[in-house]
């Protein structure tokens, strides 16, 4: 019986890292999780793919403006009956 797995990919902080180290580099999320599973010896249970909210520095105008408009998304893309990110066509 192979160990099973759940990945948690924040996905701001990994857009972040492939900006700064690869140029914008894209993931395929799925390839992602499995070379890591196969790594590990694992199974893949499920990936889970999230965005924190922004930091807010001290009256930084710019992190002001991205927090709105993070919470003005989720805010747009809440189910009506569950409050749970719901996919949309074309993603989330």
């Amino acid at each position: 019986m192979v160990d099973k797995c759940a990945i948690f990919i924040d996905r701001g902080y990994l857009s972040k890292i492939l900006k700064d180290k690869f140029n914008n580099f894209n993931v395929d999320y799925i390839k992602f999780c499995e070379m890591i599973c196969s790594e590990l010896k694992l199974e893949r249970l499920r990936t889970y793919v999230y965005t924190c909210l922004p930091i807010i520095r001290n009256n930084n105008l710019e992190d002001i403006k991205r927090k709105t408009n993070v919470l003005r998304f989720v805010k747009n893309h809440r189910s009506k009956t569950c409050g749970m990110l719901m996919p949309q066509q074309g993603g989330f």
